[in-house]
């Protein structure tokens, strides 16, 4: 018998060990004694004597959004007029329910609508047949037709970026009726919007969108039909299951995946950050070169050394400025931006695990051009459970009706699954009609501060530069 001796180098290589879940989540949890106890404010009754607002939107932020809770607002827009919580959105509320109105103002737009190959399906699950574009005036016809109002649903839209890779906040049909509602709601706050969206459906034994997350704070307004929402607070991550591997939940609730590039607690990727920073201080930069230069032609005793100090300033800045548009950073070693400035990594995909064509609340990002996420199916979602019931079982869960003329404040992380009922009432001899909603969608916020909710400026920033035209 020959005997060899194994060398140590040749051994197997060991298993590559998996990365310990951080969960940082500060916020509002579900015990087992408040699971079915979300906050809910009845906003017919909340007013004062003088009939002035009774919550404003710091109250708001100090009482809901900066601890991370869900809030019900019950008849939060049904009685807008009456409570002025949300008086802003008054013409959604009294406009938006009617087919004709929204025909007459949107019917032209194009918009793309999801079609499942039969009741039994799920939306998401029928792409091989396509995502049909039409008329959005089409569609309405479509909801009317009871032939084919249950295989078609009409979700997130297709999101133009400017030249700068920056996404539009709207597109069709909420382009056309961009007239009637704010853009940035005053219950908000200083929340910035990351997009508005559009949903409509026709579902009489009730759809379900699959047990999933968000990356951002919702404002979701019912305006017809009924919902039922099942949540989870962040908390609960490691029992949820996710297609993904979850590394890491920031205190705000925001959740991110193995393999996703790294991001702040508000969802900016940090090459994005740097880049942007950098660009700022360059801003600051030109401006003490001005000065500087203003020095120089006024004769003052220091002008041309301080427009030499200047100039090395704005030399050193616009280094920095290159080696981020050229992915050099160092300190993250991440070349995945080579060539790109910080919009360009940030405008093609906000949300890079996400699909317009998953049925229901489902969040998703703009249009994408590569052939990773094109036509990526729901089960390579991060963000979704492989639990198919969508309930889990063994921890606490709250269970939300959710009622036409309702608001129901959710926000990031929160896993929820829903189902959407055509009737106002599942069960209940009442006319059918489709069901729709309407949300905003907010970049979640990591600072404690009604005025200023973000640590950094690049969110604020960002949403100044793209209303500045609209």
């Amino acid at each position: 018998t020959t005997h060899t001796t194994r060398n140590m180098t040749d051994a197997a290589p060991e298993a590559k060990r998996p990365r310990r879940l951080r969960n940082e989540y500060s916020g509002y949890v579900l015990t087992r004694s408040n699971q079915n106890n979300i906050p809910v404010l009845d906003c017919s009754s909340h007013r004062s004597d003088d009939d002035s607002v009774s919550l404003s939107a710091e109250d708001f932020f100090k009482t809901v959004v900066q601890k991370r809770s869900p809030m019900l607002l019950r008849h939060g827009l049904e009685s807008g007029g009456q409570s002025k919580i949300m008086e802003d959105m008054d013409v959604i509320w009294k406009q938006w329910r009617s087919a004709d109105y929204l025909d007459q103002i949107a019917g032209t737009a194009h918009v793309h609508v999801e079609r499942r190959r039969s009741k039994d399906d799920r939306y998401g699950q029928a792409r091989d047949q396509g995502e049909e574009v039409m008329t959005f005036g089409e569609f309405l016809q479509i909801l009317q037709d009871p032939q084919k109002r249950d295989l078609y649903y009409m979700t997130t839209q297709p999101l133009q970026v400017d030249e700068e890779g920056r996404p539009q906040l709207l597109s069709e049909p909420l382009i056309s009726l961009m007239n009637d509602f704010p853009l940035r709601p005053k219950l908000a706050g200083n929340l910035v919007p990351m997009n508005c969206n559009l949903w409509m459906g026709y579902s009489k034994e009730g759809s379900t969108s699959g047990l999933h997350h968000d990356y951002h704070d919702n404002f979701y307004m019912l305006l017809k039909g009924n919902k039922c929402f099942d949540l989870y607070s962040p908390d609960q991550v490691d029992q949820m299951k996710t297609r993904g591997t979850i590394d890491h939940v920031f205190p705000n609730g925001l959740i991110h995946y193995e393999g996703e590039p790294p991001v702040t607690a508000t969802g900016v990727e940090l090459a994005s950050l740097k880049a942007w920073e950098a660009h700022q201080h360059q801003k600051k930069c030109e401006e003490a070169v001005s000065l500087a230069e203003a020095a120089v032609r006024e004769g003052k005793p220091d002008g041309e050394a301080q427009l030499e100090q200047a100039e090395e300033a704005l030399e050193d800045a616009l280094e920095q400025v290159l080696g981020t548009e050229m992915g050099q950073d160092d300190d993250d070693g991440d070349n995945s931006n080579e060539g790109q400035d910080f919009w360009t990594a940030m405008g093609k995909k906000t949300n890079n695990n996400c699909d317009s064509s998953v049925e229901d609340e489902t969040e998703c990002s703009e249009e994408d051009d590569s052939d990773d996420n094109e036509e990526a199916p729901p089960e390579k979602l991060n963000n979704f459970s492989t639990i198919e019931s969508g309930v889990v079982e063994g921890i606490p869960r709250a269970q939300v009706k959710v009622q036409a003329g309702d608001i129901l404040f959710l926000p990031a992380g929160w896993f929820h699954s829903v189902t959407s009922y055509s009737a106002a009432v599942k069960g209940e001899n009442t006319e059918e009609e489709a069901h729709c909603a309407f949300n905003y969608w907010f970049h979640p916020p990591d600072n404690n501060d009604f005025d200023q909710p973000y640590q950094s400026g690049f969110w604020p920033s960002d949403w100044s530069d793209r209303t500045e035209s609209m």
